[in-house]
């Protein structure tokens, strides 16, 4: 089997386990009482927690519902969601940032090189495949801010790309939450 095909058929594999386990824990138990006794601040340290995405690999607006259950205003939660995600995601960036220095001494320096001459070539082309990325996978936005952050992309349009992108993909997400129970 050709090597892109694999690659392939091992993303999605991945991408259905992530989905799968974000169905088993879409009303745990464990979530609906961290609401129950934490309130606000219960949701705001699951959001910064479950922001990694590699601990508990769900997309937190799919719990609104549940916490809207719990007494909480659903407006007040996706806006924390979208604040403290958007924070962890310019937390990614800054990190490559820092690294951006360090890159030239690295083994794979051919690799950021080949990123960086398509950044050349066209310049919205980073953000664009930031937009998508963030609206449409449930997965860490960080990886992608820290390679921008790598190649010395300007934030200003990293952190527009990812606030818009985070408020909507999380109102979306949350409407259809909604629409679903």
């Amino acid at each position: 089997m050709p090597k892109k095909i694999t690659k392939s058929i091992f993303g999605l594999l991945v991408f259905a386990i992530v989905l799968l386990l974000q169905h088993q824990f879409h009303d745990h138990p464990s979530v609906v009482a961290l609401t129950e006794r934490g309130g606000y601040l219960g949701v705001a340290a699951f959001t910064f927690v479950n922001s990694f995405n590699f601990l508990v690999p769900i997309v937190t607006s799919t719990l609104v519902p549940t916490w809207a259950s719990g007494g909480l205003n659903p407006i007040v939660v996706v806006g924390m969601i979208v604040v403290i995600m958007t924070a962890v995601d310019m937390f990614g960036y800054v990190i490559g940032r820092y690294a951006h220095h360090s890159v030239n001494r690295i083994r794979h320096a051919a690799m950021f090189e080949k990123i960086r001459h398509l950044r050349e070539r066209s310049l919205f082309l980073p953000y664009l495949i930031l937009g998508f990325w963030v609206l449409l996978m449930p997965l860490p936005n960080e990886i992608i801010t820290g390679i921008l952050g790598i190649l010395g992309c300007r934030i200003a349009p990293v952190f527009s790309v990812v606030f818009v992108g985070n408020v909507v993909f999380h109102s979306v997400v949350s409407y259809l939450a909604f629409s679903a129970t």
